[in-house]
């Protein structure tokens, strides 16, 4: 490899103009003492007039002294460099486009994780207008940010060491580059024994849709080496493209050297990514409010009534565990313009007294229900010929959960007379059906949703008969409580081998679209089964047991903070509208937080009906 004479110390390599670019200690250079040389081929550099010059204020110049792996980022036209000083991650911006470099304003940054050692931002790529950021600490994180003052991402590490692998010791990102295939992070995991040390490279892939979920991760690495301990290997980045990695490294007595790799990820030109929603950036929309009160606990699992705005009414939970409904209302569908200060529906009944005069003897913590013990839980809104009907869970503190239905008029709802609420009926009981619930011997019958219209002259009433849904149909919905109770007419059915092969339920109230009644559901997998994850459905418009389509993986997972803040692992649908050409999907995280994500509706109607899959060249499946 050819470099220029003046080269003191090789800091890092990453793509700069479209060209390989070289960032080095300089024996020349003033201003900290960087030097940049670029070259088209990869192997033989010049030097470039650009050398980084970056001041930590209008006059103070940056010293060099202690840093290492810089790596540039174009994003939309502006020039960002990453490094590490003093093993903690810097982030500079290019002020001006001009020739001259003046990387002002640089600043330490506070990722999500304040001990963050290095990083580096995605070339080329925004997600939901936000920059992301892969960082290490040891394992591997995402970070999202617009001003880079603001950063939110997972609590959690997105890509951990795996024990007995070549990987089995801390990582760090080696390159990030934007593809087909996802975003992809290349790291190096090593280590010193004795007098040898050992570096082995490994390759990941996230969603594009969403930056922390893992797609695909190498079983092996792409290259491994050992090395005296003395003459230490230091990794500098490495440049992508379709064929081929080009790794970039150097040591005392190779100087800079570059290993060529085969990219695994090359995608199939006729097939698409997954397919995932895009969380709100003001996500959450509604959290728990402070102080001794009904919603001190948890405000979470929305319904929504999409009328002259979005109407959201949401579980509320109050410090002794008692249930009881909240409402906000937004005109935007992700800004809440008014939230009531008292509850929208509450506990009246004796079948949802909560700790009153129902209380079972022998309480069981296994009573208890997304936190809650007692009162009016998990509502489920439709609105039909100008009357709002809305179901919920009416707990009474014992295991025996039932449904219950109660409605208002429209005009009465949007003016908020709460009191005008009919006196609820139970349109469930615990012990029908052929399975039971251990230990108690009773079924549990929860998120009961009542489709918008008739279908051959009946209401279609879904709801969970474990692990399947049931469909209730009936002539009248007056009826329900009284003189019928839901019985399962039609099911549907969970997958067996699918993420949604241990049980799921409709999450929203469907809505009509062109081709058919669109359903969001949640589910949980026998392979992952502490995590609820949201799905859709296409059902016909004649016959709503009928699953004309389905997603074959998951349009969110709980990743964020906030979906695994209370419970861990809770991403539970409550809620959808169309507002303008987005689908707005509603969602309760970790049995805390009223969520929003949303995708633009054709978008998502046309993966819908195709069903796609990522596949890799090297036919591993990401999904």
């Amino acid at each position: 490899m050819r470099l220029p004479t003046n080269v003191i110390l090789p800091l890092g390599v990453s793509t700069y103009k479209n060209e390989t670019a070289l960032v080095y200690a300089s024996k020349r250079r003033g201003h900290g003492n960087l030097g940049l040389a670029t070259s088209e081929d990869g192997i033989h550099f010049a030097e470039s007039q650009d050398a980084p010059v970056i001041f930590k204020s209008s006059t103070e110049t940056e010293s060099i002294k202690n840093t290492c792996d810089y790596r540039f980022a174009t994003i939309l036209g502006h020039k960002y460099l990453t490094y590490s000083r003093n093993n903690r991650l810097v982030i500079a911006k290019k002020e001006h486009d001009a020739d001259m470099w003046g990387l002002a304003n640089w600043r330490v940054q506070r990722t999500a994780n304040p001990r963050a050692q290095g990083g580096m931002l995605v070339p080329e790529f925004k997600h939901n207008n936000n920059h992301v950021l892969y960082y290490h600490t040891g394992s591997i994180n995402v970070a999202v940010t617009k001003d880079f003052k603001d950063w939110h991402g997972p609590l959690r590490p997105i890509l951990n060491p795996r024990k007995h692998n070549f990987d089995s010791k801390g990582l760090k990102v080696v390159s990030v580059a934007s593809t087909r295939a996802g975003l992809v992070v290349l790291y190096e995991a090593g280590f010193k024994r004795k007098r040898t040390q050992k570096i082995g490279v490994g390759i990941a892939v996230f969603s594009s849709r969403n930056p922390s979920k893992l797609l695909w991760r190498s079983e092996g690495p792409l290259w491994q080496v050992s090395n005296r301990a003395s003459d230490p290997i230091k990794l500098l980045g490495a440049t992508f493209s379709d064929e081929i990695i080009e790794l970039y490294g150097h040591s005392k007595t190779s100087n800079v050297f570059v290993v060529t790799l085969p990219n695994p990820l090359k995608v199939d030109e006729v097939t698409k990514p997954v397919y995932e929603l895009d969380r709100h950036h003001k996500n959450p929309i509604l959290a728990p409010e402070g102080g001794e009160h009904w919603e001190q606990v948890g405000a979470f699992n929305p319904t929504v009534i999409h009328h002259n705005g979005v109407h959201i009414l949401y579980r509320a939970v109050d410090p002794y565990g008692v249930s009881h409904v909240g409402y906000a209302y937004s005109k935007d569908g992700h800004s809440i313009d008014y939230r009531a200060p008292t509850p929208a529906y509450w506990p009246r009944a004796s079948f949802e007294s909560g700790r009153g005069k129902k209380t079972f003897k022998g309480w069981h913590a296994a009573f208890g229900s997304g936190g809650g013990w007692g009162g009016c839980e998990d509502p489920k809104a439709t609105l039909i010929d100008g009357k709002v009907y809305m179901t919920y869970v009416a707990h009474d503190g014992s295991p025996y959960l039932r449904l219950s239905l109660t409605s208002i008029d429209l005009e009465d709802f949007v003016n908020r007379r709460w009191d005008k609420w009919s006196w609820p009926r139970v349109i469930s009981t615990p012990e029908f059906g052929p399975h039971v619930n251990p230990p108690f011997g009773v079924r549990v019958i929860k998120s009961g949703i009542i489709l918008p219209e008739k279908v051959n002259g009946k209401y279609a009433i879904f709801f969970k008969e474990p692990p399947h849904v049931g469909i209730h149909y009936t002539e009248n919905l007056d009826h329900l409580g009284i003189s019928e109770e839901l019985q399962p007419h039609d099911f549907i059915y969970t997958r067996s081998g699918h993420w949604d092969s241990q049980k799921l339920s409709i999450g929203s109230t469907p809505i009509l679209v062109e081709e058919g009644w669109l359903t969001i559901y949640h589910a949980v997998d026998k392979k992952d089964g502490g995590k609820y994850k949201i799905g859709a459905m296409l059902l016909d418009k004649d016959d709503p047991s009928k699953v004309l389509k389905r997603t074959n993986s998951p349009i969110l997972e709980p990743q964020m903070s906030y979906e695994n803040e209370w419970k861990h692992g809770v991403a539970y649908p409550g809620g959808a509208a169309i507002i303008g050409d987005q689908l707005y999907v509603y969602y309760g995280g970790g049995d805390r937080h009223v969520c929003v994500a949303t995708t633009p509706l054709r978008d998502f109607m046309d993966h819908l009906l195709r069903e796609e899959d990522i596949r890799l060249s090297n036919s591993v499946v990401i999904a």
